[in-house]
């Protein structure tokens, strides 16, 4: 099994949520307010007058055969809003309860 993690901005959450609808993708976890800036490039999302975008973390635990539909989802997103802000991650989950 897999998490997958989503970092983005918060104007793509419904989106994000349209990915997991279309992969039948049902429990997932939601962070709001989350704050950080890109490595590479883009603008910081620091909530402040300054920088006023924020975004959100969106994570789910899936089978190893999910990942790759979920990545090109998300490929797909982040090609549509480049500018936006979105990163994916897949840990391995050793263990759940």
């Amino acid at each position: 099994m897999k998490l997958v993690m989503l970092v983005l901005n918060q104007a793509l959450e419904d989106e994000a949520i349209k990915i997991f609808e279309k992969l039948n993708i049902r429990g997932f976890t939601q962070i709001n307010n989350v704050y950080g800036q890109g490595s590479d490039k883009g603008e910081p999302h620091f909530g402040t007058h300054v920088w006023p975008e924020i975004n959100m973390l969106i994570f789910t635990v899936v089978p190893d055969e999910k990942v790759e539909d979920i990545l090109n989802e998300v490929r797909f997103l982040n090609n549509r809003f480049e500018d936006e802000g979105l990163h994916a991650f897949v840990l391995n989950v050793e263990q759940m309860i």
